[in-house]
């Protein structure tokens, strides 16, 4: 490779690393806009309906929330109910579920994880500002928010009364798998028809497990029957289009669902909790950022790096006012699962409550296969990151017929590169001539031009299945696997001082074994000589894109380049059967 092709690809590099962060100095993104005051409005179901109720925007629920949340600290009291699987804190402020402790995983994972002395369970609603099933309401009806609580064995409840008389009682009872069945009951004890306000139910909160994680995991979602519709933290952020040329300011809320919230969930990569109205979809649902306290030290697991920022999502379901009799009482019933983004379980769940690990679609499908996969070699013993390397040998044998007729064609394409050669010397000035005799030629030779783009196109379903699936397989989090601690993460072994980099071990030999296939795979005919060696350092350009991915990933394709390289080694000495001529007759056998 020349000079001037190592100087064009080594600047390529650079930008690539340095591209945002410059373009961030040059073009400051724009800020977020200031809070809205514009009313929501929930339409009505029908002329028979419940009376109809603006609502505030999220920024304004959410001052009116902090506000609510704010008691005296001696007024707080606490009940925790513990399950076989997890541990329910609930608060007298807000009446709702403060924390859920998961006992069987720990908050930290990981090789620093390993020497902490103090590691707690990992927790949902960690860290957040408000109670799951909280219930607000724009007009100040429900005061301080503040309940009386009581528990009778595994069950919660939470009582106040209002300022107009009515009575509600939150009743909460702990299930087995991670799940509570929860009831709000609007009791009007007077003799004047009471109203129930217009209100949104908090369904919790999305907030990171560490101090790293990437504010895409961190979403709300909900399902409308047929479609999950996701929104997550960078929803909320400015950014850039057009490389980074053209700034979009951040959204200070969002609002979806016309009637027909079937379920809503508040989730991080690995955990969820989903709220499922029982008695009929939702009206609506709303979400809005937060920001959350800075991660302590135990968080922080590279010292090179100082979090500026812990941010989360805050999502909840909008219901309009109800006109409640003298006497009688109007009851919602909720179904909460408060646990892992685990598919066995999510999956034997009503309305289609696994979607929430966006394992759907095309790639999704593919996800879903190679997690079951994976699950049931588990389930023989196999170490999670020994699985992923079985897998892929497995997928190697079974495309094996593919890449091995893709080898022969690059063995037969270099072996017949003279006469290649010879013919575009040969009508060099006549390019359409020439490439009318190449063809000709390797279609009496049986070459195919595509054949070593074959195998490549077989492995991305099974690639983007392993990178979906990474992103929600809680069976990963935690997993060993030779040097590495955490499958789920990127495999650092060092920080090299002074530049804040990572050294991935997976991921270098992974981009070792890519440079090694892409010099010994045969160049295609045709090729320009400097495009050729140009192309065997391409790898090296999608390194800013894979580097930092996660090691089951990276795994993965470091065994499926090794099995390639094997596979292009035995086959390279044995001799290749001479090809027929095309139309030529077959030899029959005398009998």
């Amino acid at each position: 490779m020349d000079r001037k092709s190592i100087t064009i690809l080594a600047v390529t590099i650079v930008l690539f690393a340095v591209w945002t962060p410059l373009v961030n100095k040059v073009f400051p993104p724009l800020p977020a806009p200031p809070a809205s005051t514009n009313a929501v409005t929930i339409a009505a179901a029908g002329t028979n309906g419940p009376r109809i109720s603006s609502l505030p925007s999220t920024a304004v629920l959410t001052n009116m929330l902090a506000a609510s949340t704010n008691a005296p600290v001696g007024k707080e009291e606490n009940i925790t109910i513990d399950s076989d699987l997890a541990r329910y804190d609930f608060s007298s402020i807000g009446g709702g579920i403060k924390l859920v402790e998961l006992k069987k995983y720990l908050a930290f994972v990981g090789c620093k994880a390993e020497k902490l002395t103090n590691n707690p369970p990992a927790a949902l609603n960690r860290k957040a500002p408000l109670p799951i099933l909280l219930i607000s309401s724009a007009d100040g009806s429900l005061g301080d928010n503040v309940f009386k609580l009581s528990s009778t064995g595994k069950t919660v409840r939470a009582e106040r009364t209002l300022t107009n008389g009515i009575v509600l009682v939150k009743e909460f009872e702990i299930l087995t798998n991670y799940q509570v069945k929860a009831t709000v009951r609007w009791e009007n004890r007077g003799t004047q028809p009471a109203r129930a306000p217009a209100r949104e139910l908090i369904l919790g909160s999305a907030t990171p497990m560490g101090a790293y994680d990437e504010l895409r995991t961190l979403g709300v979602d909900w399902y409308d029957g047929k479609t999950a519709h996701r929104t997550d933290r960078n929803y909320f952020e400015p950014s850039k289009a057009l490389f980074g040329l053209i700034n979009r300011a951040g959204k200070s809320d969002y609002t979806g669902g016309e009637s027909n919230v079937q379920w809503a969930a508040a989730h991080n990569q690995f955990f969820t909790v989903i709220l499922t109205p029982k008695g009929g979809p939702a009206p609506k649902i709303m979400a809005h950022p937060v920001d959350l306290p800075l991660p302590s030290p135990e968080e922080v697991m590279h010292d090179a790096r100082t979090p500026t920022k812990s941010a989360g999502v805050v999502g909840g379901l909008i219901y309009p006012e109800i006109i409640i009799p003298a006497g009688q009482s109007f009851v919602e019933e909720f179904h909460i699962y408060a646990g892992p983004k685990e598919y066995k379980t999510l999956s034997r769940m009503d309305q289609d409550a696994d979607l929430v690990m966006n394992l759907e679609g095309f790639w999704g499908w593919f996800a879903k296969m190679l997690l079951l996969a994976m699950n049931a070699l588990a389930s023989l013993g196999a170490p999670y990151g020994l699985a992923i390397v079985l897998i892929t040998v497995i997928l190697k044998l079974v495309f094996y017929p593919v890449t091995a007729a893709s080898t022969r064609s690059m063995k037969r394409m270099s072996t017949l590169q003279p006469q290649m050669k010879a013919i575009q010397e040969k009508y060099k000035s006549d390019p359409t001539k020439m490439n009318q005799k190449l063809q000709e030629f390797m279609k009496e030779h049986k070459i195919n031009p595509l054949g070593s783009c074959l195998p490549l196109l077989v492995t991305i379903p099974v690639f983007a299945g392993f990178w979906k699936m990474l992103y929600s397989a809680i069976e990963l989090r935690g997993a060993k696997f030779l040097w590495a601690c955490d499958l789920s993460q990127p495999d650092t072994l060092v920080m090299i001082p002074g530049l804040h980099v990572p050294v991935n071990g997976f991921a270098l030999l992974m981009i070792g074994t890519m440079m090694w296939q892409s010099h010994m795979t045969p160049p295609s005919p045709g090729v320009d000589p400097a495009q050729q060696k140009m192309m065997r350092y391409m790898p090296l350009i999608i390194v800013p894109f894979i580097y930092n991915q996660a090691a089951g990933l990276t795994l993965y394709w470091t065994v499926q380049n090794v099995l390639s390289i094997t596979q292009m080694i035995l086959t390279k000495d044995r001799p290749e059967k001479p090809a027929k001529p095309a139309g030529a007759a077959p030899v029959r056998r005398k009998i």
